[in-house]
């Protein structure tokens, strides 16, 4: 009554959709139909109520049948006022994405600057300090994941996942996310396998948020399996479907747990809690993704003989030729790699990874390309059918028009490789087989970026000086910085001086960057304007600069072509 501002004289007789014009009759019977063919029960769900006036109110729901002989069918009704745990709801979102963007600037100071010292491009650390950074830097990353776990969830409970839906392979996504967690697997003395394929296969998903699904489904399953075991990964047909399935050894799901498998921050026990990293979003995360591309995310589980989730998808019924280059206006690569299969799973790792890739099997094939084709980098196999990597590597850098190409050995033998140098170039970059694709990528990064990288003069409008330092380290030592930490300051700055590029954070001591952008239009008119932030802009916010940024996923080589006009909004 208080609701409907009615009497209970006033409201008997009428129906739903009479007293709150927020359903229709169609609506109401829609929900009443499967109760009275007795397909359930009673249903709970959430609506609202608008009244005459037009305020609106958060209900929840409750609605049961009740069948009564030689009578018109009746319903029972009950209805909660929800509006205080809405508004909870609301703080604790807020809350939540609030902290999480607050801690994702000094995170990608502390993650970047351990990537820089990480990657070697600060120059040689000894073993033992490198021991502690490698540490610092994984544990860096794996905080920054759980912030984006957070971010996650919030943005998929506020609908705002965007998702770049293409049709393409499937067999190379899996390979890809099997060589990317390996390294892991090994860690953890687990093996990995792919004991069945399904080569033919097509599906339409957005390739990086089916890749994040399968990273947290291996993941789970090497943190949840004995040391010596093997997580065994299969993909099948099953008519218009293909299902990928992760397979563990470890000691499977308590039946008391099933329930609640996929709720937020589940986890079997306390003990897995202590025992595991992780935040217990992965499973939701991943399921509400799955069913967000059209998929099914489930399990079965024998308590005691490991667990098996898996993926089902729809099979694409629409054929596309595969563009295994990735981006057309991305850095070119030669990928020197006699073995096939080896080739194949490089080229699509660099693909999706936004750069073009050539292949060439043989070292006559590579010099001939290279001769033919400026490159912005090599990854360079040592063992090939007709020579040795290392007569490319010295015949590359006697020539003055390739002397200074980046070069990235990756090889089993990386260790004899150094030895047959004998330290004649020492800016080679050695990865050892099996490949880790993350570090791979982040030398490619750098590597390529510095390569192609003109000067430049840049102003970075930001208050956090430890984040100016490690962002002015990204971008080398090509591109001229000046700090200011106020918008005050970057007036005067604009007003007397010329910079090539404005990298402008939002939030600052006195005020929002955007309220900078009149000054920069107005005193530097050709200057480039990068947006660097924690958090994500809308598509009507990009059209007023020339890049935005994220804090927490920025690289070298990113920064750099947005300084040198690679980058464009998105």
């Amino acid at each position: 009554m208080r609701l409907t501002g009615c009497s209970a004289e006033e409201l008997y007789g009428k129906h739903p959709w009479d007293v709150n014009t927020a359903i229709t009759q169609a609506e109401f019977q829609a929900r009443v139909v499967p109760l009275i063919n007795h397909e359930m029960d009673s249903t709970t769900y959430e609506s609202i109520f608008r009244n005459a006036d037009g305020n609106i109110i958060p209900l929840d729901c409750f609605l049961q049948y009740i069948a009564v002989a030689n009578e018109s069918p009746r319903f029972v009704v009950i209805v909660r006022d929800i509006t205080q745990r809405k508004r909870i709801e609301q703080m604790k979102s807020e809350f939540v994405s609030t902290v999480s963007h607050e801690l994702r600037t000094p995170l990608t100071s502390i993650s970047g600057a351990l990537g820089l010292v990480k990657g070697g491009a600060l120059g040689e650390v000894s073993s033992a300090v490198q021991d502690m950074v490698d540490i610092a830097y994984k544990n860096s990353r794996r905080l920054t994941h759980l912030i984006n776990d957070l971010l996650d969830i919030e943005k998929i409970a506020a609908g705002k996942v965007n998702f770049e839906m293409q049709v393409q392979p499937l067999m190379p996504l899996v390979h890809q996310v099997v060589e990317g967690t390996r390294t892991y697997g090994t860690e953890q003395k687990v093996t990995l396998a792919i004991v069945q394929e399904a080569p033919e296969v097509e599906v339409r998903v957005d390739s990086q948020r089916l890749l994040q699904i399968l990273s947290n489904l291996l993941s789970n399953a090497i943190k949840f399996s004995p040391e010596d075991s093997t997580v065994a990964v299969s993909v099948a047909m099953q008519g218009t479907k293909v299902r990928i399935s992760v397979q563990d050894q470890g000691r499977g799901i308590p039946e008391e747990f099933r329930g609640r498998i996929f709720q937020k921050s589940a986890q079997a026990d306390a003990s897995d809690s202590r025992r595991q990293s992780g935040t217990g979003l992965g499973l939701a995360i991943s399921r509400e993704l799955a069913e967000r591309m059209g998929g099914l995310l489930s399990y079965d589980s024998v308590f005691g003989h490991g667990a098996c989730f898996y993926l089902e998808l729809p099979i694409s019924n629409t054929r596309v030729v595969s563009n295994v280059l990735g981006k057309t206006d991305g850095p070119r690569l030669l990928v020197v790699e006699d073995e096939p299969d080896a080739a194949q799973l490089m080229q699509q790792m660099l693909g999706n990874a936004g750069y073009n890739a050539d292949i060439a099997t043989t070292g006559a094939r590579a010099l001939e390309a290279i001769r033919q084709q400026r490159y912005a980098g090599i990854v360079l196999d040592l063992h090939l059918p007709d020579m040795h990597g290392i007569e490319i590597i010295r015949h590359l850098k006697s020539g003055p028009a390739t002397a200074e190409l980046p070069i990235i050995v990756v090889s089993a033998y990386t260790e004899a490789g150094k030895l047959m140098i004998s330290g004649d170039f020492s800016d080679i970059v050695w990865l050892p087989k099996p490949v880790d694709g993350a570090r791979l990528m982040q030398q490619l990064e750098m590597l390529t970026a510095l390569h192609e990288q003109e000067s430049s003069l840049v102003l970075h409008v930001e208050d956090d000086s430890d984040l100016h330092q490690v962002i002015r380290n990204m971008a080398g030592v090509h591109c001229t910085f000046t700090q200011a930490s106020t918008l005050a300051a970057a007036r005067k700055l604009l007003q007397h001086e010329h910079f090539s590029v404005v990298i402008l954070d939002l939030e600052l001591p006195d005020g929002s960057g955007w309220d900078l952008l009149p000054a920069i239009h107005e005193f530097q008119p050709d200057a480039r304007i990068i947006i660097l932030t924690g958090q994500e802009k809308s598509a009507a916010e990009f059209g007023k600069v020339d890049s935005v940024l994220l804090k927490s996923k920025i690289t070298p080589a990113q920064l750099l072509a947005a300084i040198q006009a690679k980058v464009k909004p998105s």
